[in-house]
């Protein structure tokens, strides 16, 4: 007979010393948070919901409760003293890595924390250094840094883009112009399905189509993401193509409502100067004469049909074009799309593409919402749900995030006045609440 290996003869041992039907030992279940004496504004539209409990555990929200239910047993309860209750906020349109080429993180870093305690909650980055996106979502997980949940894209353009754009060098360094897995040149001899492939690799959530790119060259781009869960947004224009190609592509929401402007018939992106952010001394950004774009023009509305027949999204970043008038994109065109656009039925997100200066204490997307109202395009309850419910349909979102419902992720923001009175009153948050864990105004 062999003798059995001391190693083996030892675990014979321990498994013979162990009690009988012996179980790991259970984790204690995360508690039951009660936020109790709410008035909820839950992101569709509808009127707020006084006297109401909503309760959370693990980080989701387990269902909402009207005034003098029965709570769970042990619930550790949070009296809002009637305040306001929100879904958390998206911010849809930031370049985190691209708004100060010195300052590097630790600019990202101010910029993140910012978000977080005005109540945005998930941002979408609309393109910039995967790598450097990648680690701070990393950080973000790991409870390094204080900030919003991060969805990042791949970005695709023309060869003339990716040649001469001066940030296409910063953020592909080490990579030759055009190649890397998250900046790629899209052309009708690309592997489409390889490029979206090594794109899917970076972590990215999204892909955004950008400049230079051809309508059946788009339209491939979109079906390979599709195919790999992946978001497609863009440009409302991506010349040479007319904004209604892009819709027709097959995106999920497209930015800028100004660039929507190239659907009218008076004007002809096919023959536009290439969007390139050379400075200095150029910066030859295709331009139009505003005052000859109609947003009532039968091209126009065509385009909004469209867009409201598909759902896709309108990242307008209106706050992004406030300038004198007379220059491309002019504020008053601004508005009459924007309205053109809401009364056909478009849906709107919140996205900025600019940062406030560092000694603001609101991010530039409260700003956006606000002038919204203000500009007369949306009222308070549509610019929530513009910040909440359709930010997270643009990011891909909806189904875990954007409204106050039973099984979604707990983002949550407790202000102390009613925004659907005053929209300003996103200004008087309280505590902003990031997967169930409260991070508090006051130590901001």
């Amino acid at each position: 007979m062999k003798a059995i290996p001391n190693g083996l003869a030892l675990l014979l041992l321990a498994l013979l010393a162990a009690p009988c039907g012996a179980q790991p030992r259970a984790e204690a279940p995360d508690p039951v948070v009660a936020l109790a004496n709410a008035t909820v504004v839950d992101g569709r539209g509808g009127p707020a919901q006084p006297a109401t409990t909503v309760l959370m555990q693990g980080g989701r929200i387990l269902g909402l409760l009207p005034e003098g239910a029965q709570l769970p047993e042990g619930a550790e309860v949070v009296d809002l003293g009637g305040r306001y209750l929100l879904p958390g906020f998206f911010e849809t349109h930031t370049h985190l890595t691209t708004v100060d080429l010195k300052s590097g993180r630790s600019r990202v870093d101010k910029d993140l924390r910012r978000l977080l305690y005005a109540g945005v909650t998930t941002i979408r980055d609309m393109a910039g250094d995967a790598r450097l996106l990648a680690a701070v979502e990393r950080d973000l997980l790991l409870g390094r840094i204080e900030g919003p949940e991060i969805h990042y894209s791949a970005l695709f353009a023309g060869p003339a883009f990716m040649a001469l754009d001066a940030r296409i060098g910063l953020a592909s360094i080490g990579h030759a112009r055009g190649t890397s897995p998250w900046q790629q040149t899209a052309s009708a001899d690309t592997d489409i399905e390889q490029a979206v492939a090594r794109a899917a690799m970076t972590g990215a959530t999204g892909i955004k189509l950008y400049v230079g790119i051809e309508a059946p060259v788009m339209r491939r781009l979109s079906d390979a993401a599709r195919r790999r869960d992946l978001q497609v947004w863009a440009h409302g224009a991506v010349f040479p193509d007319r904004p209604i190609e892009v819709v027709r592509a097959g995106v999920d929401a497209v930015s800028h409502l100004c660039w929507l402007a190239w659907q009218d018939a008076d004007l002809d992106p096919s023959t536009s100067i290439p969007y390139v952010h050379q400075k200095p001394p150029a910066d030859p950004r295709p331009s139009f004469d505003p005052t000859v774009v109609d947003p009532g023009s039968p091209e126009m509305s065509a385009l909004f049909a469209e867009m409201a027949r598909r759902g896709t999204i309108l990242d307008a970043t209106y706050s992004a074009y406030d300038g004198p008038e007379g220059r491309n994109c002019a504020p008053s065109l601004m508005t009459g799309i924007a309205r053109a656009a809401h009364r056909a039925g478009v849906a709107f997100s919140t996205g900025t593409d600019w940062f406030t200066e560092d000694d603001d204490p609101f991010p530039s997307v409260t700003v956006e919402i606000e002038r919204l109202v203000e500009g007369g395009v949306l009222t308070p309850a549509e610019a929530i749900t513009a910040a909440t419910l359709n930010g997270a349909r643009a990011t891909g979102l909806e189904d875990t995030h954007g409204t106050i419902e039973a099984g979604k992720v707990a983002d949550l923001v407790v202000l102390a006045a009613n925004p659907l009175e005053d929209i300003a009153a996103i200004r008087s948050v309280v505590t902003v609440y990031k997967g169930g864990r409260a991070f508090p105004r006051s130590a901001y």
